[in-house]
């Protein structure tokens, strides 16, 4: 187990220099949040789009690797479908009036079209996580479809 575990690890981290260390992240919002997640656990790093991921001091290597692993779990667990257009601009406006964290991307594609996008607030923590909920809870409702989706 402890050899799967280097190997990760190792797999993981890459050389950013003799000092410090990169954890690999090719999602640059999942990046800039770990940042800010290290920066609250007093962890300084910086997104490295050069060395493809987020560097920091190398003594915070197994902190750095227990963050990310928690910051996995709550980052994208909020999320908003937006069915249409009308929907999607009125709940970015309201995202960005909040001042909340987010993005908005298209859902996987699985054989065929997809209909709609989904905006994702941000959490760094799971205490973010329960208040962003509440905050999508109060998120005022609007979509341009007319009644019985016919377009």
């Amino acid at each position: 187990m402890r050899a799967l575990a280097a190997l990760l690890l190792a797999t993981a981290l890459s050389g950013c220099g003799f000092a410090e260390q990169c954890l690999l992240h090719s999602n640059e919002e999942f990046a800039r949040g770990l940042v800010k997640r290290l920066a609250q656990e007093g962890i300084s790093s910086e997104a490295r789009k050069d060395k493809g991921g987020v560097c920091f001091a190398r003594r915070h290597a197994q902190r750095v690797i227990a963050i990310d692993e928690d910051l996995k779990k709550h980052f994208y667990s909020v999320a908003i479908y937006l069915p249409d257009e009308c929907r999607e601009k009125a709940m970015v406006e309201w995202a960005s009036r909040s001042g909340l964290d987010f993005g908005v991307s298209e859902p996987a594609k699985f054989g065929g079209r997809t209909k709609g996008k989904i905006l994702h607030l941000y959490s760094l923590s799971a205490e973010q996580v329960e208040a962003n909920k509440k905050k999508r809870m109060e998120a005022p409702y609007k979509s341009c479809s007319p009644p019985g989706g016919a377009r």
